[in-house]
C-alpha cells in the first residue's frame, strides 16, 4: 500500500526543516520505537530525504481480523521539502 500525501508550507525553508527534523521521538507518539534514515540529499534547494520508521501497533481490533499480521511493523517516508 503507497499513499502520497502534499502540502505546501509558506514558511522559510529552515523553520520547515527544522519542524522536520524535530518532529520524532516525541511524547505523542510513544509507538514509533525507531528512525533510521536511509537517504539525504540537497539538490537544486529541494531537501530530499528517505526515513525507515519501526512501529509497535496496539490496536486488537486490526490485529483480531487480521488487517495487521505483526505488531511490529516499518514504514518508509520520503520527503521533499
Amino acid at each position: 500500500m503507497s499513499v502520497t500525501i502534499t502540502h505546501t508550507f509558506n514558511h522559510p525553508f529552515s523553520s520547515v526543516a527544522s519542524a522536520f527534523w524535530n518532529k520524532f521521538p516525541n511524547d505523542h507518539s510513544p509507538h514509533i520505537k525507531s528512525i533510521d534514515y536511509i537517504d539525504r540529499y540537497l539538490f537544486n534547494g529541494t531537501l530530499f530525504t528517505s526515513r525507515l520508521f519501526g512501529v509497535d501497533i496496539e490496536h486488537p481490533i486490526l490485529k483480531t481480523i487480521g488487517i495487521v499480521p505483526a505488531t511490529h511493523l516499518y514504514s518508509l517516508e520520503q520527503t521533499r521539502i
